[in-house]
This record gives structure tokens, sequence and C-alpha cells, in this order.
């Protein structure tokens, strides 16, 4: 979390040696964070959907350029 408290950024990594990022990704959002837009560094646009505190985002089939792990940048 940034130190204002506005940007999350959620790492996806893979012990395996080589990394395959999922077609979709589902994570918890602390309490009271509200993301207005949601970005994966190094890909185009994403679908996302909030439920609660959690999310759901669909990676597209871009997906495959992540070499090393999906960086999902969130803002409110």
């Amino acid at each position: 979390r940034s130190k204002d408290g506005h940007t999350l950024n959620v790492f996806h990594l893979n012990e395996k040696s080589e990394y395959q990022a999922p077609e979709d990704l589902t994570f918890m959002l602390p309490e009271k964070f509200n993301p207005k837009s949601l970005n994966i560094l190094g890909l185009s646009k994403v679908h996302w959907k909030k439920s609660g505190n959690s999310i759901t985002v669909q990676l597209p089939e871009n997906r495959k350029n992540l070499k090393y792990a999906a960086v999902i940048q969130l803002k409110q």
C-alpha cells in the first residue's frame, strides 16, 4: 500500500521455474479499500469485478507476455 493509502499493489508469483499467469485471479482487499481503477503492469486493459472485499481479475490472452510475475495495481 502506498503511503497515502490510495494505491495498492498485488503481486502474483509462481514457485515453478517458469511463470505462467492464470486466466483469472481472485484475492481479498483490505477493509474500506474501494478501487476505482485496476491495471496489470505490462498488459492491456483487463476486466475485473469486485464483490464485497474480494476482487476477481480476468487476464487477457497477452498474459503470456508476463515472464516473472503479475503486478496488479489498484487505485482508489
